[in-house]
Order: structure tokens, then C-alpha cells, then sequence
């Protein structure tokens, strides 16, 4: 009996950890082929205050994204596992949460960007 024990967990701990892997990864921010359309034919002060509108949304994307791996790296540290268990996942939560922050300030200056082409664009 514990022979299959040891078993099973030789086998539950590398799939939870390719689980949570999986769920801490965050792709590339990559703008659609619309919006970069949007981008290049933006004329009007309508067509400049959507995109501005476009980038507050993404930079509230962006920090949600940085909250919940908060949470998860706070999750990590918390667990009452073998701390090699557990690796680097705090630092590695920690750092997604740091860059979505870094990312959603970036959204915030486009839009602000776009907010200032607007006031300057014909109606």
C-alpha cells in the first residue's frame, strides 16, 4: 500500500506542477491586425478616443492579470509542502505580476497618448 502511495505521488506532483506552469504562463501582448489598422488609419478625434479607450481596457486586462499572480505567489509561499516542491514558483508568479504591472502602465501612457491626438484631430 505504500509502495502505490509513493507511486502516486511521484506522479500527482510533476502534473500539479505542469498545471500550475501552465496556468502562471501569460502570452505576448500582440495587438490584432484590426487594431493596428485602427492605428494606422486613425484620423479623427472618434477614431483616437476608441483607441484610447481600447488601451484603458487593456491596461485593466493587464492588471488583473498582475493581481490574481499576486495571489497565486502569495498561494506558493503559503503551502505547507517541501519548500523544493514549491521552487521557484512564488518568484516566477511574483514577476508575471511585476510585468503586467509595467504593461498595463505602458497601455496607460498610449491611452493617454491617444487621448492627447484626439483633443489635437479634426471632429
Amino acid at each position: 500500500m505504500d509502495m502505490t502511495l509513493n507511486s502516486s505521488r511521484k506522479i500527482a506532483l510533476p502534473l500539479l506542477l505542469s498545471l500550475v506552469l501552465v496556468g502562471c504562463a501569460t502570452g505576448p501582448i500582440v495587438p490584432s491586425p484590426e487594431v493596428l489598422q485602427k492605428i494606422e488609419s486613425a484620423r479623427t478625434r472618434d477614431d483616437h478616443l476608441a483607441l484610447a479607450t481600447y488601451f484603458d481596457q487593456q491596461a485593466t486586462t493587464a492588471r488583473t492579470v498582475a493581481v490574481e499572480h499576486h495571489k497565486m505567489a502569495k498561494t506558493y509561499q503559503e503551502m505547507r509542502v517541501d519548500p523544493r516542491a514549491v521552487g521557484r514558483m512564488p518568484a516566477h508568479c511574483a514577476a508575471i505580476a511585476r510585468t503586467q504591472e509595467g504593461i498595463a502602465m505602458e497601455f496607460d501612457a498610449m491611452a493617454s497618448v491617444h487621448r492627447q491626438m484626439a483633443e489635437q484631430a479634426r471632429p
